[in-house]
This record gives C-alpha cells, structure tokens and sequence, in this order.
C-alpha cells in the first residue's frame, strides 16, 4: 500500500494521470488488493504466436511506397520521430531519443537486416512506415509494427507484419510470435486475421492519479 501510494506521488510529480498495475492472471488475492488501492481492470498485453504451418501471403507493397532496411549510423535521425508519432496515440505509448536508438543499433546482436523502412516512392527521403524483428531462442519475434497516422488504412501494416514473418522464417525460425494491447483492436484484427493465436494474457489494472489528491 505504501509502494502503490509513493508510485501516484512519482506519477502527479510527472504530470502522469494513470498508474498501471500489473495484476497475475487468477491471482484472488492480487485482484482483492488491486481494488482495495482504487485500481480496476483496465487492459491486457496478449502474447500472440503463429504455428510453423500457417501460411502467410507473400507481402506486396503498393506502388506508392519503396523499401529498404534500415541503415546504422544513417536513419536513426529520421526513425526517432517515425517511432514517436506511429506509437503517440498507442494505449501504450513508446518513445525514444536519438541517444537511445543510437546505442541499440550499435549493440553487437543487432541485425538491420531485420529492420525494414518504408518510404514514400519519389517522395522525401523521411520513413512513414517501418517493422522491426529479432530472433531468441529459435523463436521470431516481430517486435514493432510502426505506421503514421496520415498513411494508416492502406495495407501498409498488413505487408510489413507479412515482411516480417516472411523474414524470420527465412533465416529458420520455429515459431513466430509478438505481442499486442487487447485496447489495440484493429492491430489485433490484423494479427489474428493473419492466423496468430492468443497463447499468454498479461492484465494491467489501472487507476487515476488525481484520486491521490484526496
């Protein structure tokens, strides 16, 4: 009780209005406390796999668009705000610093080849689109499916989530897996449409930070 009002103190102090708790699913004694601290169910994290088996079409970027992977040491300049405003208005929000992103990509297991851009075709040479994989373990992760909100609804997310499966099955992997906000439905759609199934449910509870105040 006392770590959970220290945590909304950091949170006010942050200028935060939510405070997240992760709650074990089935946990009775979890979920009494939750509520007891002002807490109620607010989302889940699903873990979503796809079995070696599915078939996956082939993707097919639209005209519009060209690809490439990334570069180190040359895109991460204009990546940062492509990660920034794709993932702003996410139930999660994910952000970066070029400092940030700079350090990842210059760690000795990163693989650009995992790492694609989209770019507008005989446009400016600024990303509007990107996935970004990794392997652990002999399982594919597709870890990031970014696009703009201005390029949203014209299938670019679906072919870079089938680029990345496509990807990590070239170089051998087993299964495929990512993860995804249930509050994220259309990501979800795509995802399951593509036959990825829920195997794990990671609850958030969440309560409003202003309640502090009384």
């Amino acid at each position: 009780t006392r770590l959970v009002k220290r945590a909304l103190e950091l949170m006010r102090d942050e200028g935060r209005d939510r405070l997240e708790l992760a709650v074990p699913l089935g946990s009775a004694s979890a979920e009494a406390f939750a509520r007891a601290t002002g807490f109620s169910y607010w989302s889940s994290l699903w873990l979503l796999r796809l079995h070696p088996d599915t078939s996956v079409a082939t993707p097919a970027f639209p005209d519009t668009v060209t690809i490439r992977n990334l570069v180190i040491g040359q895109d991460e300049e204009a990546f940062v705000p492509l990660l920034n405003t794709s993932f702003a208005d996410h139930p999660t929000p994910l952000s970066a610093t070029l400092e940030s992103m700079r350090h990842v990509h210059s760690l000795p297991g990163f693989d650009p080849s995992g790492f694609l851009l989209v770019f507008p075709a005989g446009g400016p040479k600024t990303p509007v689109a990107f996935c970004r994989t990794s392997i652990h373990d002999d399982i594919g992760d597709v870890e990031l499916v970014g696009v703009l909100p201005e390029w949203r609804g014209t299938g670019l997310g679906r072919e870079l989530l089938r680029w990345g499966i496509a990807h990590l099955r070239k170089r051998g992997v087993g299964e495929v897996q990512l993860t995804v906000e249930s509050a994220n439905v259309r990501a979800l759609g795509l995802y399951e449409r593509t036959g990825c199934r829920r195997v794990q449910e990671w609850p958030r509870w969440a309560r409003s930070v202003v309640k502090a105040k009384g």
